[in-house]
């Protein structure tokens, strides 16, 4: 038998989808291999070579879509839930019925008290108040989080920023041939830090393999937090939440 909110776990499986495929493109080699680039610059007074590294190209493109649908099936899940409730309390669906996310608890109690405490038992509607808290500042943060940033892809893509994590087996000669590897070196953030080699007249012989982070770009929620983990988390809270509200909701059977 299909469990009470089966659609909403359908929207939920396939954001794990997403989630999966995002991660499969951003871990590939040829897009890791393609993130970085080495340019040489040789210090005026020393004459000796130091690297500089750069970003080789943006993100995937594709990659940006995938982050939108999964933030989209994840927010319609929670739609899917609200919808199946008033269903199963008033025996209709209405459009405007949407799960409630706000800003602050004052807002979500408004705005519950102007239509959806009609539409759930009030166990439900008190368990979505209390302990739910889909507001900015409750322990609802990540679906809060989730809803603004699906709004935000209804309107621009929600284009993400790479953040240095390592670069490794850097190899190069100097001007008697002599071979050096740099095994590891490490940074972080969207800038790495210049290499000195102390040698002249370097060649790059194998600019290694680079290591970067894709986050969720500054001025959006959750900016700076890196996009995987926190796609997943937004998931792992989703599905509780839902298995939660219909433990709640079966709790007392409807009249």
């Amino acid at each position: 038998m299909k469990s009470q909110f089966y659609g909403a776990r359908l929207k939920i499986e396939r954001a794990r989808k997403h989630i999966r495929d995002l991660r499969a493109l951003l871990v590939s080699e040829d897009v890791q291999g393609s993130f970085h680039a080495i340019q040489l610059e040789s210090d005026l007074d020393t004459g000796c070579d130091s690297f500089k590294f750069e970003l080789g190209q943006a993100v995937p493109e594709e990659s940006m879509c995938i982050v939108g649908d999964a933030l989209h099936n994840l927010r319609t899940a929670l739609d899917f839930v609200a919808n199946d409730i008033e269903f199963a309390v008033t025996g209709q669906r209405t459009r405007s019925t949407k799960f409630p996310v706000f800003d602050t608890r004052n807002k979500l109690v408004d705005a519950i008290n102007g239509g959806f405490k009609h539409k759930a038992p009030e166990r439900v509607v008190n368990y979505i108040v209390d302990v739910v808290q889909p507001y900015e500042t409750g322990d609802g943060t990540p679906i809060w989080a989730l809803h603004a940033l699906d709004i935000e892809d209804k309107h621009r893509l929600l284009i993400p920023h790479l953040q240095w994590q390592w670069i490794r087996n850097i190899r190069y000669k100097d001007e008697s041939g002599e071979v050096f590897i740099v095994p590891e070196w490490a940074a972080t953030g969207e800038h790495m830090p210049n290499f000195a080699t102390g040698k002249r007249n370097v060649e790059v012989t194998d600019r290694g393999n680079a290591t970067l982070s894709v986050v969720f770009a500054q001025g959006l929620p959750l900016g700076g937090r890196h996009i995987l983990p926190t796609l997943s988390n937004m998931a792992s809270v989703v599905s509780r939440t839902v298995d939660n509200i219909e433990r709640v909701f079966l709790e007392v059977p409807l009249n």
